[in-house]
């Protein structure tokens, strides 16, 4: 488990989860991920995830045709605000799904790459 910025390497996707201050917002009443484009067509999106216990997290994306991008990034976080922004540099353009999932909840969002 961790509370300090980890990096995420699975060969195809890397990320970076870097921890939020307790003062960034008052603590959720359950865990959830807020997912988001930096910018049209930007070759990195954003979310911020929030834990209210400590939990596992699991983050992969599918191509346009379901079929899973690399492998899933898994770690154990501690309670507390994670900022994650992917290098999706070594994917090619096209549309994917980005899907979060912190213990039995799961988000998803649907981006297009433009590289």
């Amino acid at each position: 488990m961790t509370s300090r910025a980890v990096h995420l390497d699975n060969g195809m996707l890397r990320a970076e989860l870097v921890p939020l201050s307790r003062s960034t917002r008052s603590t959720p009443d359950s865990s959830h991920a807020d997912m988001f484009t930096t910018l049209p067509g930007a070759p990195t999106t954003r979310a911020v995830l929030w834990l209210v216990k400590d939990d596992s997290v699991s983050i992969y994306y599918l191509d346009v045709n379901d079929r899973m991008v690399g492998k899933p990034l898994r770690i154990l976080l501690k309670k507390g605000g994670y900022s994650y922004e992917p290098d999706l540099s070594g994917f090619t353009s096209g549309v994917y799904s980005n899907t979060i999932i912190i213990g039995d909840k799961t988000w998803t969002k649907k981006i297009v790459l433009i590289q």
